[in-house]
């Protein structure tokens, strides 16, 4: 199933919802409640979009203006992501679709890109191209994503085995490969976090540890210091930690 809305001038927004078998009980009321809500967010979106219109905005402005109004409403409602997608439509000689996809902006490109063909009056042929280079370009796009996600999990295996964890990363703790005679090694280290003008930057590192305890143990050390002596103190407990690693390498200890 599928609940979506035209905007006109080739946009389309659309949220799939599940499909459920007959007497799915429970299950089947769920998905009803759902596409209900999914249905007022559309439609509410088409509301916003047409009062940014009406104020002189364009397409483009009026439509990220609605998307992000009905986006922040939601989050503040606590309700989940409705994974919205965008799809552009040229109606020539039949229904020409370009690939869905759940980025705005790269849906807005698209449509510019259809808009000069209409204002320049391409035909079905030259339009048909024009799409089907963007799905070749999607197409692309989502097998390199899947090679590159692909790769984390392997990655992540790799992490989970060499430093003995189970589950997703630690909190506070970062990892990576790095090379040490003819093969590499994986470390871990802390890391703790301090606010910002742009949100959250990265305040200090502890040093690498060969053991994901050890830097779970860093990071909480780190933290203690924070909570009682402020950022210049979690500065200096992380200084101390790497001064206590060299001065143990170096067999000073």
């Amino acid at each position: 199933l599928e609940t979506w809305l035209s905007l006109g001038c080739l946009m389309s927004v659309r949220r799939p919802l599940r499909s459920c078998p007959p007497m799915a009980g429970r299950r089947s009321s769920e998905d009803v409640s759902e596409a209900i809500d999914w249905h007022i967010m559309i439609v509410r979106i088409k509301q916003l979009f047409d009062e940014h219109s009406r104020a002189g905005c364009s397409f483009d402005e009026a439509l990220r203006a609605a998307v992000e109004s009905v986006l922040a409403e939601r989050v503040k409602e606590g309700s989940s992501d409705p994974r919205l997608r965008f799809v552009n439509e040229y109606m020539l000689a039949g229904g020409l679709f370009t690939p869905v996809t759940r980025d705005l902006e790269a849906a807005l490109r698209r449509r510019a890109g259809l808009e000069a063909l209409r204002r320049r009056g391409a035909g079905h042929k030259e339009v048909l191209a024009e799409i089907r280079r963007l799905s070749a370009a999607s197409e692309a796009a989502q097998e390199e994503q899947a090679r590159l996600a692909a790769i984390l999990r392997h990655h992540l295996k790799d992490f989970s085995k060499a430093l003995r964890w189970q589950g997703p990363r630690p909190e506070g703790v970062n990892a990576a490969f790095h090379s040490e005679g003819p093969g590499s090694v994986v470390s871990a280290w802390a890391e703790v976090w301090g606010p910002s003008d742009d949100g959250l930057a990265l305040l200090c590192r502890g040093p690498r540890r060969r053991r994901v305890d050890e830097a779970i143990s860093d990071a909480e050390v780190i933290r203690s210091a924070q909570d009682s002596g402020g950022d210049v103190a979690a500065r200096q407990e992380a200084r101390r930690l790497y001064e206590q690693q060299m001065r143990s390498s170096a067999g000073l200890n």
